[in-house]
């Protein structure tokens, strides 16, 4: 088991820096350096898996590096949530890659999946993310 100084994702106060260990390559474990805060080992059991995969989305004739990351729940149903500012064609890329994925042999999770594509600011558009979409739901699920 972590020494008592890891705790899992939320920092309060003091330095913190996110740490990845080798055997969870997409969980960030902080680290508190100067906190108090008693080591909760319900905190740290693996509720979700957080997929992370790095993409581009064009902005005018300019490539915006974007990062798709996929959050699959353990607990709930409910379909998927997606945020940082999708136009209407990347919303309905989760019917195109639940299909996809049937046909292919894969499972659709079917618990409660948060879709995050960052930078928020930046407006999605097109079919270009169904792929890394796609991709971060099988490693996510």
């Amino acid at each position: 088991m972590w020494p008592r100084w890891v705790c899992c994702r939320k920092t309060t106060r003091g330095a913190a820096r996110g740490v990845r260990f080798p055997d969870e390559p997409a969980r960030i474990i902080t680290i508190y350096l100067r906190s108090r805060l008693p080591f909760r080992e319900d905190l740290f059991k693996m509720s979700s898996m957080l997929s992370r995969l790095h993409s581009l989305t064009l902005l005018g004739i300019d490539a915006v590096a974007c990062v798709v990351e996929v959050d699959v729940f353990s607990k709930g149903v409910a379909p998927p949530t997606m945020v940082g500012l999708p136009d209407t064609a990347v919303r309905e890329s989760v019917d195109r890659i639940r299909s996809a994925l049937f046909n292919c042999g894969y499972e659709f999770p079917k618990t409660r999946c948060v879709i995050n594509l960052a930078p928020a600011d930046v407006r999605k558009e097109g079919p270009a993310f169904d792929l890394p979409i796609a991709l971060g739901l099988m490693l996510a699920g």
